[in-house]
């Protein structure tokens, strides 16, 4: 139906409608405009909404237009219920009016509304129907919501419905949102389980959701667009089958299938190939290699395989060169194994055997010391032990039992040693084994208090008269006169020492008699010093004191009793004293008791005067206050307020939370549920619950989700379908060969002769050293194409390239052993002469030192020598003929001991004693004798009277000479003489060793050593001793074979020197010769990699570089040329290597040569931080769970669930990366939910440690303790107080401590009080009639441990500053100001007894107040440390350093960052460390560029050619010189000299001429063809000389002359004969001379196109070749065409005239006019010019040659 506003026959709009004046009156009100006309059939109303108060009049209109003509009928709907609308009822009235206008009729339908009620409120529908045809017609429901003015109780929200409210004139309903039902209570509405009721519509499976459910299909369906309708899912034709080959659908699922030749997986899905190797259907023996379509046979290591490319034999690897094995070598099956001889350990290498070192290891058995030797070892023992036969069991040598001991009385064995010890009254000398006697008289040790006499081994006291000895034998002691009562005294008697004294006791005085004693009455004397009363008694008196006062110590002071201080007042606080009383108070929360004595706690929370608004918890002396749960109290400790959980995010709740006052309530964002928890909001799975629509895999995210495909998938636009990938069309899969695609997936395959890879993509060269078949005996390496053999050190390879074989150490002398060697296979060892001993280099021998060894068998001293060794005895001791042994020397026997009596011979010594008679004197020899008189007392010296006839006495004979050596009687005498070796003493007896190395008499010519007796010389070392045993003459190291040089040895005086063969340095031992690594040194030649062998080395060349036939020189292969690259599509060859790149849209793999699509994810180029999912051609982003990600779309960041308030914790949540974890404040303990943190009642776990009450607090607890205990440091434990010690019992007299308790009793005399503490007593007076006030202070200070108050019958303690007094008012306890803070300290406290003081945290400073801490400026002090910046921070500080240096260890000394060594300084090539920076340099041949870090080449021939004379050629670093054809290169390797005959050459070049610069100058070339030789000659100076030999020198000259003259003539003509053979100036130039530029210092003068000189600066003295200068300008001018001197004159140089071939014989002039292009045919000098001038020269020098001859 057309528009009813079209142009032609339209109808107007309904506002254009003239409706007839009669239809207006019936709607008694303003009418509205109509709606505009809509497409037939149409209803249209107006008005759509219409409201009014009660009472008031409601016209709705309705127009119909249709073909037929509708009817209308009215219905409403409302509280009541849905009824049709009867015309002309009691409350409306319906008028209806039809219009025709042109072909259309409407039917315009008003609805009149009278006197409107509630009841009128509802919806109102009109609609038009057609009787005739009703099924005709479909026509719209329209209609108007006339609402009448209620109370709305849906808006004031007090309806109570769980979801819609609707209100109704003067009510309301509730109802359901769709998929809900209103249950009984008509408010409340729950979810409507469809799938239940059967009402889903779901033909297969349902889910019910709240508020709605869902359908899913059974797998193998898939979903209509009805969301209901399941049919059957085409697997195969979605390509979702998941087949790699053949796939078949079916109802409701499908199957797949293989192409022939393939086998279905367990998944069957994939197809893949029949793997022989696995099925065991190969014929291989050993291993076998699977590939697409065949596989191959390879072996075990230690395996060959066979002609039929199956069966694998063993290798026997021994009989290849001993299988490396330096010692013996066992062939296995598959393998073998290496073994070592006895005493020989094999090494990781599982080849190489070395040394076992017993001792190292404890294995061998020695129980002290061991020696390890090459294969081997022995045993050794200390000194004092002998080894046994088993060499290896060292036991205690008995010194004693065997005599060799040295003692000459006792001799005791100790393990490993011996001591000596004397008889009684006898002791050991300074040599630990002499006794002699001990003068105990003269060493006053005997005891005697008196006089004391010596004896042989003894001696006797004796005592003064008057004295009486003791039992002792030693004391002598003086008679007491008083202990024997025979003083006289009547009281004291006091001894004295030969007498004594009498004295009184005290109050007493003695008499006249000086024996008696009397009293004396102090009081009578000045009251004896008592400031109150004094009584005397018998011998004493005493003082007592006025009632109220108490005496004090001194006995006579009275002082006012301080009841206080003595701890009687009994107050049990505190206490002031009064004169004569006291009074008692309280301390703060405590207040006195009736007796005004006991101090009795306030109950500060039954009094309710604690402030606390909560709970209240009164403590002794004070109060606490706390909380219900959900708060917590305030600063002030009293004030509880709600704790905010949600603020805090102590709540739990992981996303919504409200507080309520002390409590809250969590609620979820929209799309979230709540868990059973009511904190935990759970985002919806839309894949968990099916409802995503992904064929495939599906990825929930929060609040979405995402599908993704299989392998070998993609996604298809509507983001749920998975395709097959076509992976060959795709840049062939990544095969570098074939690539065969498959349904989900494909596989690639290789052409003949590559194996395919593990990766199933790659195909590559067959490597033959991996596969075994390459030949090499040892170590083989793969090449592209090829392999190369190597050899394990110890080993070089044969002429076959394949072959290792032993290299003989040994027979080359390469080993470094200074003595013997071995050779093994594949290795060598060393071993040692006797006497010798290997080092730890397993090289060098070096002496064994048998004496510190304890090896000698020396049983005293033993001197090492080098390579032996000699032993010596103790003086007293004589070796025997085994040269070990010592035995002791009898030197009474052998009369040599200077005894002139009698002699007992000791082991090592000797001692002397005297017959009966005499004694012996000083010098231990000689006895002297006395005799006695007749008084029986007096003793005379008989050794010399003369009254006495004797004969002579022979005191040789009778060994009383005291000669210690040889003795020789004469008549009345005797003379003592000694040895040879020994000197007679000034005392004529005694002989003493000479010391005839001190006296330079011992013929030594180097060392010399005195011995007892003699001496023996010894050499320096590098000497050897003759045999006279004087003469030390050089040992020949290199002749003995004893340098320890590995190679060359040249013998010197006293010493030697190692030198090594070519190819090898010595060590830092100067003897061992070891390889020069030309490699490492870079002196190799090697271009590239270098290997060292012994002696040589070898070059080979980088991977991607082949060696050329000098064998050092690696050139680049050209890979991609030689198509080895492996590249599947562009290749690029560069130096040393080449590159691969792909096709644009292609990426390279790892491989370097495949090109696959880009997988960002795998790649890690997506930016995703988190999962990645590769599409084609693109990817997204997904997070962990616990990450969201950013807007990036790429970043995954962690939810901080903490700080969202979303972890659920209701106390600490620490966030973790991808989570986090609730912990709870001490005193809490965390529930199941892990998040809910409920208080820990430690009292009722019973794990609070208290030993008696516990308290729970919330978080905490704290113990306390029964009365009469008191609590421990730790804060738990109750020990009993015992109160009688700490003296807080409040017993002013004696305390009985009891278990929790104690009891007070007094002394005698005083009676407790009522508080059952204070003992109270008054002190009678005199008269025995009046008390008066105790003192307490005054006895004991009353139990105050500080201050004492006496009051009138009573008293006070009290406390110095900075203590506090106790419960017991008795005791002071120290104030700890720090605990209490009060001490005013802002950092730490430290509390002393009754003070504190103040300190600082490290890095503060403590303030004039004493209290205040401020931060030190360590900076500002200079006392940080640091060496170089230093920062200052609060506290602390930290030092920092300059760039270029780094901080150490101590984090305060800066050092300087060696770049060069860190590798970070960016240098390519060399790099210099300074002070705080560095620089780089360059390699010889390369050049820094601007960023002074990267090294480029030097091209050294764009340079001068770089001395080259005919062609250079730069390469990296270097460059190389070659000639032109017919040239030979010099040993310069610069020059190129032609064939010219050698012997006119050699004359020509051998003649000295010196052209000087005052010569003629010749002004053009055919000036020297114009000249006569005598003009030529002339040129000449020569200098004068004597006249006969001038004139034959003249005419040898001009002979000499005429030869050059004609080797002239001959190059000249050759140069004509060559001149179109080469393009060269001067082709018969052999001497490459020089010019150079006129240098001062680095000035260089160059001369200029106007013929002046220019002077420049150079950094190096520049040389060039006169030939190189003349072939430039050629070179120049025929390039360019014009004149050098236009372009290049300035740049040409001056030449020395000295330097200028003689071959030329071309003055300084010319020379300088042809370099400066003076020479008027040569302004533009050509090839053919220069040939020409050349041609007029060489021919007027032929000319002229019959003239010169």
């Amino acid at each position: 139906m057309k528009g009813i506003n079209e142009a032609t026959g339209g109808i107007p709009s309904l506002q254009k409608i003239k409706i007839p004046s009669i239809l207006i009156c019936l709607l008694w009100i303003q009418s509205s405009s109509c709606q505009v006309v809509q497409e037939s059939p149409s209803v249209i109303v107006y008005p759509t909404t219409t409201s009014s108060d009660t009472g008031g009049v409601v016209i709705l209109s309705c127009v119909v237009f249709a073909i037929p003509i509708p009817n209308i009928t009215w219905s409403v709907t409302n509280q009541y219920g849905s009824t049709n609308i009867v015309q002309n009822t009691s409350s409306t009235t319906i008028k209806t009016s039809t219009l025709t206008v042109s072909n259309y009729t409407y039917t315009v339908s008003y609805l009149v509304i009278c006197n409107t009620t509630e009841n009128n409120t509802g919806t109102y529908s009109c609609a038009g129907s057609n009787g005739v045809n009703v099924t005709s017609l479909t026509t719209t429901s329209e209609s108007f919501l006339v609402t009448i003015k209620d109370i709305n109780e849906c808006t004031l929200n007090i309806s109570g419905c769980s979801q819609q409210c609707i209100n109704t004139p003067g009510s309301y309903y509730c109802a359901c949102y769709t998929g809900y039902k209103l249950e009984g209570n008509l408010k409340t509405c729950n979810d409507i389980d469809e799938c239940a009721h059967n009402l889903s519509g779901c033909n297969q499976n349902c889910t019910n959701t709240i508020g709605s459910y869902l359908c899913f299909c059974y797998t193998g369906f898939e979903i209509q667009n009805d969301n209901r309708t399941c049919i059957d899912m085409d697997e195969c034709t979605h390509n979702i089958s998941g087949c790699n080959q053949n796939c078949t659908n079916t109802i409701g699922s499908y199957f797949c299938s293989c192409y022939p030749g393939y086998e279905m997986e367990n998944d069957n899905r994939t197809c893949v190939d029949i793997d022989e190797c696995a099925r065991n259907i190969s014929g291989c023996n050993q291993d076998c290699t699977n590939t697409i379509g065949s596989y191959f046979c390879s072996c075990y290591p230690g395996y060959d395989i066979q002609n039929d490319n199956r069966t694998c034999v063993d290798i026997d690897e021994c009989a290849l060169n001993n299988s490396g094995c330096n010692q013996n070598c066992t062939n296995t099956i598959g393998s073998y194994f290496c073994s070592c001889y006895p005493g020989y350990d094999i090494q990781n290498d599982n080849r190489t055997c070395i040394d076992i070192d017993e001792c190292a290891r404890n294995i061998s058995g020695c129980n002290q010391d061991c020696t390890n030797i090459i294969g081997s070892y022995f045993c050794s023992c200390y000194p004092g032990y002998d080894i046994q036969n088993d060499n290896r069991t060292c036991v205690d040598i008995d010194e004693c039992a065997r005599n060799i001991s040295g003692c000459n009385q006792d001799c005791t064995n100790t393990i490993g040693s011996y001591f000596c010890s004397c008889y009684l009254g006898y002791e050991i000398e300074h040599d630990n084994r002499t006794c002699v006697d001990i003068d105990e008289c003269a060493r006053n040790i005997s005891g005697c208090n008196q006089d004391c006499t010596n004896t042989i081994g003894s001696y006797f006291c004796s005592c003064y008269p008057g004295y009486d000895i003791q039992n002792d034998n030693r004391t002598c002691v003086d008679i007491d006169e008083c202990a024997r009562n025979i003083s006289g005294c009547n009281q004291d008697c006091t001894n004295t020492i030969g007498s004594y004294f009498c004295s009184c006791y005290p109050g007493y005085e003695i008499e006249h008699d000086n024996r008696t004693c009397v009293d004396i009455d102090e009081c009578a004397l000045n009251n004896s010093g008592c400031n109150q009363n004094c009584t005397n008694t018998i011998g004493s008196y005493f003082c007592s004191c006025y009632p109220g006062y108490d005496i004090q110590n001194d006995n006579r002071t009275c002082v006012d009793i301080d009841e206080c201080a003595r701890n009687i007042s009994g107050c049990n606080q505190d206490c002031t004293n009064t004169i004569g009383s006291y009074f008692c108070f309280c301390y703060p929360g405590y207040e006195i008791e009736h007796d005004n004595r006991t101090c009795v706690d306030i109950d500060e929370c039954t009094r309710n005067i604690s402030g606390c608004n909560q709970d209240c918890t009164n403590t002794i002396g004070s109060y606490f206050c706390s909380c219900y749960l959900g708060y917590e109290i305030e600063h002030d400790n009293r004030t509880c307020v709600d704790i905010d959980e949600c603020a805090r995010n102590i709540s739990g709740c992981n996303q919504d939370c409200t507080n309520t006052i002390g409590s809250y309530f969590c609620s979820c964002y929209p799309g979230y549920d709540i868990q059973n928890d009511n904190r935990t909001c759970v985002d919806i799975d839309e894949c968990a619950r099916n409802i995503s629509g992904c064929n495939q895999d599906c990825t929930n995210t929060i609040g979405s989700y995402f599908c993704s495909c299989y392998p070998g998938y993609e996604i298809e636009h509507d983001n749920r379908t998975c395709v097959d990938i076509d992976e060959c069309a795709l840049n062939n899969s990544g095969c570098n060969q074939n690539c065969t695609n498959t349904i989900g997936s494909y596989f690639c395959s290789c052409y003949p002769g590559y194996d395919i890879q593990n990766d199933n993509r790659t195909c590559v060269d067959i490597d033959e050293c991996a596969r075994n078949i390459s030949g090499c005996n040892q170590d083989c390496t793969n090449t592209i194409g090829s392999y190369f053999c190597f050899c394990y050190p110890g080993y070089e390879i044969e002429h076959d390239n394949r072959t290792c074989v032993d290299i003989d150490e040994c027979a080359r002398n390469i080993s470094g052993c200074n003595q013997d060697c071995t050779n093994t296979i594949g290795s060598y060892f060393c071993s040692c002469y006797p006497g010798y001993d290997i080092q730890n280099d397993n090289r060098t021998c070096v002496d064994i030192d048998e004496c510190a060894h304890n090896i000698s068998g020396c049983n005293q001293d033993c001197t090492n020598t080098i390579g032996s060794y000699f032993c010596s005895c103790y003086p007293g001791y004589d070796i025997q003929n085994d040269n070990r042994t010592c035995v002791d020397i009898d030197e009474c026997a052998r009369n040599i001991s200077g005894c002139n009596q009698d002699c007992t011979n000791t082991i090592g010594s000797y001692f002397c004693f005297c017959n009966p008679g005499y004694e012996i004197e000083y010098d231990n020899r000689t006895c002297v004798g006395y005799d006695i008189q007749n008084d029986n007392r007096t003793c005379v010296d008989t050794t010399f009277d003369t009254t006495y006839i004797y004969a002579d006495i022979d005191e040789c004979a009778h060994n009383i000479s005291g000669c210690n050596q040889d003795c020789t009687n004469t008549i009345g005498s005797y003379f003592c003489s000694c040895y040879p070796g020994y000197d007679i003493q000034n005392d004529n007896r005694t002989c003493v060793d000479i010391d005839e190395c001190a006296r330079n008499i011992s013929g030594c010519n180097q060392d010399c050593t005195n011995t007892i007796g003699s001496y023996f010389c010894s050499c320096y070392p590098g000497y050897d001793i003759q045999n006279d045993n004087r003469t030390c003459v050089d040992i020949d190291e290199c002749a003995r074979n004893i340098s320890g040089c590995n190679q060359d040895c040249t013998n010197t005086i006293g010493s030697y020197f190692c030198s090594c063969y070519p190819g090898y340095e010595i060590e830092n031992d100067n003897r061992t010769c070891v390889d020069i690594d030309e490699c490492a040194r870079n002196i190799s030649g090697c271009n590239q990699d270098c290997t060292n062998i012994i002696g040589s080395y070898f070059c080979f060349c980088y991977p991607g570089y082949e060696i050329e036939h000098d064998n050092r020189t690696c050139v680049d292969i050209d890979e991609c040329a030689r198509n080895i690259s492996g590249c599947n599509q562009n290749c690029t060859n560069t130096i040393g290597s080449y590159f691969c790149s792909c096709y644009p849209g292609y990426d390279i793999q790892n491989d370097n040569r495949t090109c696959v699509d880009i997988d960002e994810c795998a790649r890690n180029i997506s930016g995703c931080n988190q999962d990645c999912t590769n599409t084609i051609g693109s990817y997204f982003c997904s997070c962990y769970p616990g990450y969201e990600i950013e807007h990036d779309n790429r970043t995954c960041v962690d939810i901080d669930e903490c700080a969202r308030n979303i972890s659920g914790c209701n106390q600490d949540c620490t966030n973790t990366i991808g989570s986090y974890f609730c912990s709870c404040y001490p005193g809490y303990d965390i529930q199941n939910d892990n998040r809910t943190c409920v208080d820990i009642d430690e009292c009722a776990r019973n794990i609070s440690g208290c030993n008696q009450d516990c308290t729970n607090t919330i978080g905490s607890y704290f113990c306390s303790c029964y009365p009469g205990y008191d609590i421990q440091n730790d804060n738990r434990t109750c020990v009993d107080i015992d109160e009688c010690a700490r003296n807080i019992s409040g017993c002013n007299q004696d305390c009985t401590n009891t278990i929790g308790s104690y009891f007070c009793s007094c002394y005698p005399g005083y009676e407790i009080e009522n508080d059952n503490r204070t003992c109270v007593g008054y002190g009678i007076q005199n008269d025995n009639r009046t008390c008066v006030d105790i003192d307490e202070c005054a006895l004991n200070n009353s139990g105050c441990n500080q201050n004492c108050t006496n009051t009138i019958g009573s008293y006070f303690c009290s406390c110095h500053p900075g203590y506090n007094i106790e419960y017991d008012n008795r005791t002071c306890v120290d104030i700890d100001e720090c605990a209490h803070n009060i001490s005013g300290c802002n950092q730490d406290c430290t509390n002393t007894i009754g003070s504190y003081f103040c300190s600082c945290y490290p890095g503060y400073d403590i303030q004039n107040d004493n209290r205040t801490c401020v931060d030190i400026d360590e900076c500002a002090r200079n006392i940080s440390g640091c060496n170089q910046d230093c920062t200052n921070t609060i506290g602390s500080y930290f030092c920092s350093c300059y760039p270029g240096y780094d901080i150490q260890n101590d984090n305060r000394t800066c050092v300087d960052i060696d770049e060069c060594a860190r590798n970070i300084s960016g240098c390519n090539q060399d790099c210099t460390n300074t002070i705080g920076s560095y620089f780089c340099s360059c390699y010889p041949g390369y050049e820094i560029e601007n960023d002074n870090r990267t090294c480029v080449d030097i091209d050294e021939c764009a340079l001068n050619n770089s001395g080259c004379n005919q062609n250079c050629t730069n390469t990296i670093g270097s460059y190389f010189c070659s000639c032109y054809p017919g040239y030979d290169i010099q040993n310069d390797n610069r020059s190129c000299v032609g064939t010219i005959a050698p012997s006119r050459m050699n004359v020509s070049s051998s003649i000295a001429l010196q052209i000087a610069e005052p010569a003629r100058s010749y002004s053009t070339l055919t000036d020297i063809a114009s000249s006569t030789p005598t003009q030529v000659v002339s040129s000449i100076q020569i200098n004068p000389i004597p006249t006969l030999v001038s004139i034959l020198t003249a005419a040898g000259i001009i002979i000499c002359c005429l030869v050059i003259a004609e080797a002239i003539i001959a190059a000249i003509i050759c140069y004509k004969k060559k001149k179109r053979q080469s393009r060269r100036i001067y082709p018969a130039v052999h001497d490459e001379r020089r010019i150079e530029t006129r240098t001062t210092g680095q000035i260089h003068e160059i001369p200029t196109e106007n013929g002046t000189m220019e002077t420049i600066k150079e950094s190096t003295k520049n040389q060039y070749s006169l030939k190189s200068v003349m072939e430039t300008m050629q070179k120049k001018s025929q390039i360019h065409n014009y004149s050098p001197t236009k372009k290049y004159g300035s740049k040409y140089l001056k030449p020395v005239a000295h330097d200028i071939p003689t071959e030329y014989l071309l003055s300084v002039g010319t020379a300088r006019e042809i370099t400066q292009n003076r020479h008027p045919g040569l302004e533009s000098s050509t090839e053919e010019d220069l040939g020409t001038q050349m041609d007029k020269l060489a021919d007027g020098l032929i000319m002229r040659r019959e003239a010169w001859i």
